[in-house]
């Protein structure tokens, strides 16, 4: 995925998305709120657009020691796929947490182990205009 944005800028906007996310009140709830399958493919157009990149993927691996839990638990399940070690303890730091993304990261964990965690999924509808 091609863009013209920087990657702080990108960044940025990873980490606001997954902010909104947290704030919707959907990690671990079982029920997700209003839009946030909108706010799920906006994060993933922005996390790909990050991923393709060194810099971009070191952006990503930061942010699983953010202040919030939904930028911490996504930030490791999508570091995954380039910094296991960092990703794995992120995520098993999180499942410990009790936070509201903890039951979240123990859904990813077990889809990593069982080999069916796809991080590199095409979001549906189109880019956020900031990648259009």
């Amino acid at each position: 995925m091609p863009t013209l944005l920087p990657v702080d800028d990108l960044a940025s906007l990873y980490r606001a998305t997954l902010v909104k996310m947290d704030r919707a009140g959907g990690q671990g709830t079982g029920a997700r709120p209003r839009g946030w399958d909108k706010l799920v493919d906006q994060m993933q157009f922005y996390q790909l657009a990050l991923r393709v990149t060194p810099d971009g993927r070191s952006a990503i691996t930061q942010m699983v020691d953010d202040p919030c839990p939904t930028v911490r638990s996504w930030s490791a399940a999508n570091a995954l796929a380039w910094d296991p070690e960092v990703a794995l303890a992120a995520l098993h730091r999180e499942i410990g947490s009790g936070s509201g993304a903890s039951s979240d990261a123990e859904i990813v964990l077990r889809e990593h182990i069982a080999g069916r965690l796809n991080t590199a999924w095409a979001p549906a509808g189109r880019p956020p205009r900031r990648l259009r």
